[in-house]
Order: structure tokens, then C-alpha cells, then sequence
């Protein structure tokens, strides 16, 4: 057992002692959800507001004004008011558990007049369903009222764009609900402001003394003697289900044995101190409770808090799908589903926009359209076009799915690349192609000339346009292919003979010195002490960019090419997005620099679980940044690499790592990879047995 600043770690469970000053952040870090739903983990005797608690709902949106939606907070289905003696129960003193093994949150109370037990569970085998249970135990007489509750009193807190404003104002998303009873089950109906999304739940009850039906809620009220004991239980389905036979326990023990399947396949197997093995399971935990069904994608902040309206990003492609592509490749393909049910979309968006062919948007919702409402970001950060179709490929590459390409992706591929090819600017006098007027990664660096990362993202689905064509799978003609054929010859791609390097932008030599050490003081972004159009004109960087664009297309980099980025960029480096410090670690220990890999492994595993940022209480958990800290132990410490048919490994492991072992999937067939010290060892997994069988179904 290992203790942090907030919480104590044991291998499969978190702990912490609830207070005032950290249960907004316990609300965060104790979430549970399935994919489908999402529950903030506030209970009984926490702070209960409009805005902090209810359920989250996979594109569960509603607009907010004309063509702008917010992920809608659903009614409460679980809350609990307890009064002892009178007196409101509060959470403290109390002692909060999170076990991973159970996908169950505990919550305990030890005082002079009781001691009482809450526990809450989030089914991922049949997931509608939620549940939750309740035990006291008398020391001496008391009083009691408890009150179980479906809330529909609840409201949104839509979150501006711009990260430094914060907002005050609640917004009511739901419409008034209609609650009816039949035969002690507790029915619940309703809907968002303009119908966009409907709902029902059923609630069922048990407990050792009845309780009274009223409106939204059962009342219990009873007097314990000395020794004796009160329980209740609840289990509710979020879609208004009927599920004949299911109580609490048996909504615990099927959801503790889907677990475990998911475990015995998932499990990253640390012999390395306590916490980081946690933490790493904590990790892997929390994308099994954000994994999304088909056509449905993850959030920034998943359905862990509806941070940024609960839109989806570029973070979803190049930061969270690369774990699932070589651990569950269905769930990739999920993912991947979404963008295709809304490629229609991008296509309006490019006309919208006086452009050709296909543009994702830089937010994206309920139906694809565009979500970010400023211009220097959502119109110029086009970049995410290019990484939606660098997935969609690394997809068919690792799975070698070309029914899935032909039928759905290459002409993608081939709109995307249209919208590229209207995006440059032909500068005759040179002989080249511009890129105007773009954001890359490095979001300091502001709207910029040729930014490396976008162009050569670009290119990239430029060729595999082409590549199609040449395949035979879309026609192109011939001007349309020499068009594409003169871009990929003459973009404009910035290079430094001096740094022996690509520059970040035709900017960058430009910006001003900026003492990074002097003005990073916190873990706090410096956009909050520096206003971002100061912050465009230093040679800073929020995050990788060129750096990043190593990790994705290392084509583009001989071996001193790559040093020369890390010398240049990693020193000017604030790590102000929480997606930096994994792929930091990753581009670390693919260089072969061990200190600096693990000096940002533990950045990442210890982001969210010990608020490095001050920014998971009020912003929920970050999902991307889990994908990346992944990707880091994967493919940088174990150092698992998938070339043509092979797999491989050469790791590196921490010096306090003694062996860590993990499953990976490539083109079809399952892998065991062990590595030491020593060095690794890989085992091949038939896909074909019964038991792997059952996982993927499970996971389907």
C-alpha cells in the first residue's frame, strides 16, 4: 500500500478519506460508467447541486442555441438523503473505495452512534442498469429518514470554449419529467428542451422495512434499536427496461464477472511498485467504463463531466484509438463508425466553408457539425481531418480490414483529399503550395504559415487517395490526379539546415526567447497567467507538434533528424495539454532516452489521480491523456512494435520495474508479450477458443 497526496494505492483499489476541500474531486476521480452511461461519483452526504450530479448519456445531446449542443445532464436516478437523529448525513469522516476488480465504489462511515456502508455499481454487461445499496447499524437508538430518489431538478453548467472564462450560469436542458408507480416499481419519462433526446427509467426497490411511495422518491422512516440494522437497494435501467429477477447483488455479480473477463485480457501485469501498478490499471479501467458502442465516439472528458459540451476531438483518433486498435480492435472500429455515419457532414461542412471535398470539424456532437465557436480554432485547426484519416489507416494496416476500406473508407480518403487540395494556396512565382492560415498542435503558436504537422498530415491522405486509385477502388481523373501528384512534389515544409530539423512553422524563428522556467511556476497552464495572443508571439509550446508528427509518421525523420526535434522542442515545452506528458514519455523511450521516458511516465500516471494539472476536480477525467500514458507503457517501455506481419518487442523498463506483461492484437491473432529486464518474450494466442471468443463478444 502506497499513499499520494490524495489518495492511497493497492494494486486492484484506490482509497481516500473524504473531506471538504476534495469532493469535487472525488466526484471525478470515483466515476463509473460503460460507455453507453456515466455517473459522477456523488453520493450521500456530499454536496448536492443542480450541476453536479446526474447521469451522462453517449450522444446524449440537446442544443443550446442555433446549431451549438451540450452533452445533457440526465436526472439523478440514485440519490440519497439520509437524516439521522435529524441530522443531514454528511460525508465527513467518511472513507471512499474504488475497487477495479468490481467496477464498485464504497463509501463507509465509524461513529459513536453507527456505522453505515454505501456502495454504488455501473452494469457493463447489461448497460441500462445501475444500482446502488445502503446498510446501517445501530450503536445506540436512533432515528431515521431516508429518502431514495430519481432527481430531475437537474441542470447543465455549459462550459465556454475559451478555457480561462469560467461560468456561473446554470442551464435548464429538461423538460419537466412524469413520474408514475406500478407495483412498488417507480417509472420516470422525459425529455431535453426540444425533444432532441427522450428517456425513461425504471427503479425498483428492496429493503428490510417498506418504505412509502411518494411522487419521485420512497420514503423510509424508522427507529433502530441498539444492534439493530436497516438496509435498502435500488436498481434502476436508464433505457426503462424491464429486467424480471434483478437485484442489487445480482446486478454486482454479473457486472464483477464481465470484469473479470475483461481483465484476464486487458490486464497490464506490473512486478513494480504498487502505485504505478494502479495507476496503470486505473488507466485501463477507465477507458473500459468510456468505450464506446458503434457510432459513438469518446469525448475529451468521455462521460466522466461535460467539459468542452462533451464533443469529440482529434484526441480520440491519435491518443485513445491506438491503445484500442492493438488491444480491442472492435472498439476502434467504433470509433471509426462514428466519422463514417458523419461524413456527410464534413462534406456540407467543406461547402460551407467555399472549399472541396470533406472537412472535419474540430468539435464534433450529435451530428457532425461544427461545435467550436471561435474562429482561430474551429476554421484553422483543420488539422484533424488529416488525423481522422491516419487512423481510419492505421485501422486497415493493423487489422488488414479491406472490406471496411472499400466499403466505407476510400471515399473518405478521397474527399478528404479533395479538401485538402482546395485548402493550399498555389503561389505561382515559386512554383509552390502555401498552406495559409492554420493552427497545428501547438495551439501557442497561433494561426500560422505551412505549420509541418498539418502538411505533411495532409500529404499523408493526399497518397493514400492515390493509393486507392492505383488500386483500383475510386476514380480519378487525370488532371485531378496530377493536381494531387504536384502537391505532394512542391508543399511548402519548413526545414532548418542549421537545426538539422524540421521548424514548426515558417513563424518559429520569428518568436520571441520565452523563459519557460520563470514563468511556469504550477502545474497550472500559463494561458492563465498570460493571455493567449501574448503567448503566440514566444517560442513556447503547449505541446508536441513536430515532435508528434515523429511519433505518427516517422517516415519523415532520419535518426538525427528526430534528436535534433527532441533538442529543440522538448526544452521549449510547457505540457500545458494533459495529452503532452504520455506522448512526451513515448517519444522519450522511442529515442532511447530511459530518464526523460520515465520522468514523463509518472507525469502521466499520476495526472488525474493526484491533480498535477488543479484542473480534474472542475473538468472531469482526461481521456486522452489516459490513451497516450498507454500508449507509452505499450510501445515505449514494453516497447511493442508491429511491422508488416511481425510483432516485437525491445523494452526499457523503469529501474524500480522488474517485469510487465500485456495482450496485443495484430491482424487477427492475439499475443502474449512478457518483458524484463532481461529482455521480452511474445507468445501467440489462438483468437479461435471458446473463452477469447466470449471476450469478443462481450466487447462487440
Amino acid at each position: 500500500m502506497e499513499s499520494g497526496k490524495h489518495n492511497t494505492y493497492l494494486p486492484w483499489q484506490i482509497e481516500t478519506h473524504i473531506t471538504g476541500q476534495n469532493e469535487r474531486f472525488c466526484q471525478s476521480i470515483f466515476y463509473q460508467g460503460n460507455g453507453r452511461f456515466g455517473l459522477r461519483a456523488v453520493l450521500p452526504g456530499d454536496t448536492y447541486t443542480s450541476e453536479n450530479h446526474g447521469v451522462y448519456k453517449a450522444r446524449g445531446f440537446e442544443y443550446i442555441k442555433s446549431g451549438i449542443t451540450d452533452m445533457v445532464n440526465l436526472p439523478d436516478p440514485l440519490r440519497l438523503d439520509v437524516f439521522v437523529d435529524s441530522v443531514p448525513l454528511t460525508n465527513s469522516g467518511s472513507k471512499q473505495t474504488l475497487d477495479m476488480k468490481k467496477g464498485l465504489v464504497t463509501r463507509t462511515w465509524e461513529t459513536d452512534q453507527y456505522s453505515c456502508i454505501y456502495s454504488r455499481v455501473v452494469s457493463c454487461k447489461q448497460k441500462d442498469l445501475t444500482g446502488h445499496r445502503f446498510l446501517i447499524k445501530a450503536k445506540e437508538q436512533v432515528s431515521l429518514l431516508i429518502v431514495d430518489a430519481i432527481d430531475d431538478s437537474v441542470m447543465n453548467l455549459p462550459v465556454n470554449d475559451d478555457q480561462t472564462v469560467e461560468n456561473e450560469e446554470s442551464l435548464i436542458l429538461l423538460k419537466k419529467c412524469r413520474f408514475s408507480w406500478e407495483d412498488g416499481v417507480l417509472l420516470m419519462e422525459g425529455s431535453s428542451v426540444h425533444e432532441t433526446l427522450s428517456f425513461r427509467y425504471r427503479k425498483s426497490f428492496r429493503s428490510s422495512v417498506p418504505g412509502n411511495d411518494c411522487d419521485g422518491q420512497k420514503h423510509y422512516e424508522i427507529v433502530l434499536e441498539a444492534g439493530s440494522s436497516f438496509f435498502l437497494e435500488a436498481v434502476v435501467s436508464l433505457e426503462g427496461r424491464e429486467r424480471e429477477g434483478y437485484d442489487y447483488d445480482k446486478l454486482r455479480r454479473e457486472s464483477e464477472e464481465g470484469l473479470s473477463l475483461f481483465w484476464e485480457e486487458h490486464d497490464i501485469i506490473l512486478n513494480g511498485p504498487v502505485e504505478d501498478q494502479c495507476a496503470i490499471r486505473w488507466a485501463l479501467f477507465n477507458l473500459k467504463q468510456n468505450e464506446p458502442e458503434h457510432g459513438c465516439s469518446i469525448g475529451a472528458r468521455g462521460l466522466t463531466h461535460s467539459r468542452y459540451k462533451g464533443c469529440y476531438f482529434w484526441d480520440t483518433e491519435v491518443f485513445i484509438l491506438p491503445y484500442y486498435l492493438y488491444t480491442n480492435p472492435e472498439i476502434a472500429k467504433n470509433i471509426l463508425s462514428y466519422r463514417v455515419e458523419t461524413f456527410s457532414s464534413a462534406k456540407e461542412y467543406a461547402a460551407s466553408l467555399n472549399l472541396m471535398g470533406a472537412r472535419y470539424p474540430w468539435m464534433s456532437a450529435l451530428d457532425g457539425s461544427e461545435q467550436c465557436e471561435t474562429w482561430d480554432t474551429g476554421k484553422c485547426e483543420v488539422h484533424v481531418t488529416a488525423d481522422i484519416v491516419w487512423a481510419m489507416d492505421q485501422y486497415v494496416q493493423a487489422t488488414g480490414d479491406r472490406t471496411f476500406e472499400k466499403t466505407s473508407l476510400v471515399e473518405i480518403y478521397l474527399e478528404t483529399a479533395r479538401f485538402w487540395a482546395s485548402r493550399w494556396t498555389y503561389i505561382a512565382q515559386s512554383d509552390h503550395y502555401e498552406m495559409l492560415f492554420v493552427k497545428g498542435p501547438n495551439e501557442y503558436g497561433g494561426v500560422t504559415k505551412n505549420n509541418t504537422y498539418t502538411t505533411c498530415m495532409a500529404l499523408h491522405t493526399i497518397k493514400l487517395a492515390l493509393a486507392a486509385a492505383k488500386r483500383g477502388e475510386l476514380s480519378l481523373s487525370s488532371e485531378e490526379r496530377a493536381e494531387f501528384e504536384a502537391i505532394i512534389s512542391k508543399a511548402v515544409i519548413p526545414y532548418s539546415e542549421e537545426e538539422g530539423t524540421y521548424l514548426e512553422d515558417d513563424l518559429f524563428l520569428l518568436q520571441e526567447p520565452f523563459d519557460l522556467k520563470a514563468h511556469k511556476t504550477s502545474g497550472r497552464a500559463l494561458y492563465h497567467t498570460i493571455c493567449f495572443d501574448r503567448l503566440q508571439r514566444y517560442k513556447v509550446v503547449k505541446q508536441p507538434d513536430v515532435l508528434l508528427l515523429y511519433l505518427l509518421l516517422p517516415e519523415y525523420f532520419s535518426e538525427e533528424e528526430a534528436w535534433n526535434a527532441w533538442d529543440l522542442y522538448e526544452p521549449l515545452t510547457s505540457h500545458d495539454s494533459t495529452l503532452s506528458w504520455g506522448m512526451h514519455s513515448l517519444i522519450a523511450y522511442k529515442l532511447g532516452l530511459r530518464e526523460k521516458g520515465e520522468h514523463y511516465l509518472r507525469q502521466a500516471m499520476f495526472l488525474d489521480l493526484e491533480e498535477l494539472m488543479e484542473n480534474t476536480s472542475g473538468e472531469g477525467l482526461h481521456i486522452g491523456a489516459m490513451g497516450a500514458l498507454l500508449q507509452a507503457v505499450l510501445f515505449g517501455v514494453m516497447g511493442i512494435n508491429f511491422s508488416g506481419v511481425d510483432v516485437s518487442a525491445s523494452p526499457s523498463l523503469p529501474a524500480s520495474w522488474k517485469q510487465i506483461a500485456s495482450k496485443v492484437t495484430y491482424k487477427g491473432e492475439r499475443y502474449r508479450v512478457v518483458c524484463d529486464v532481461k529482455g521480452s518474450h511474445l507468445e501467440k494466442i489462438s483468437l479461435t477458443n471458446e473463452k477469447m471468443s466470449s471476450i469478443l463478444n462481450l466487447n462487440a
